[in-house]
């Protein structure tokens, strides 16, 4: 994203919380009785609130095997860039503030 872009965002959520940070994003801007109810086989569900099964693989607890530490460098190196970008790391220190994992 340019830089434009970052400067108007005032939101970061985590995958991690995932139904939570929907919630509090669509109600903040007035978007949470439009689109984060009446989802699931019955509409009778918040959004997110139907995925509660866990990845059939189980691929979670497979990053790490997959993900190894010269990949991880590799991956820091090419993205060097990213983390030197000021409102990115503004960002990534909000996803760790209010990671709630």
């Amino acid at each position: 994203m340019g830089a434009k872009v970052w400067k108007l965002m005032d939101f970061v959520g985590s995958f991690n919380n995932v139904q939570n940070d929907t919630k509090d994003l669509l109600k903040r801007i007035g978007a949470w009785d439009q689109y984060g109810t009446g989802w699931g086989p019955d509409e009778n569900e918040d959004i997110f609130g139907a995925t509660k099964t866990k990845h059939a693989t189980g691929s979670e607890f497979l990053f790490h095997e997959h993900f190894t530490a010269s990949i991880e460098k590799k991956a820091e190196e090419r993205y060097a860039a990213d983390y030197q970008n000021v409102a990115i790391v503004r960002a990534l220190k909000l996803v760790k503030k209010f990671d709630h994992t």
